[in-house]
């Protein structure tokens, strides 16, 4: 995946995360389960842009 993939995939996910939230409250556990998911893409995009570097 490429830097603009990232990037797309990661605002897609936080759109779905607040959509989420505001449906189904913050503590939710889809909401829980999706926050990970980001997390790990970001982990994933930060990981990649150093060895950019």
């Amino acid at each position: 995946m490429n830097k603009l993939d990232f990037q797309d995939k990661i605002e897609l996910l936080r759109g779905e995360l607040h959509d989420l939230a505001d449906r189904s409250g913050i503590t939710s556990g889809v909401v829980l389960l999706k926050s990970q998911e980001l997390d790990k893409l970001l982990n994933e995009y930060s990981l990649m842009l150093g060895k950019d570097e």
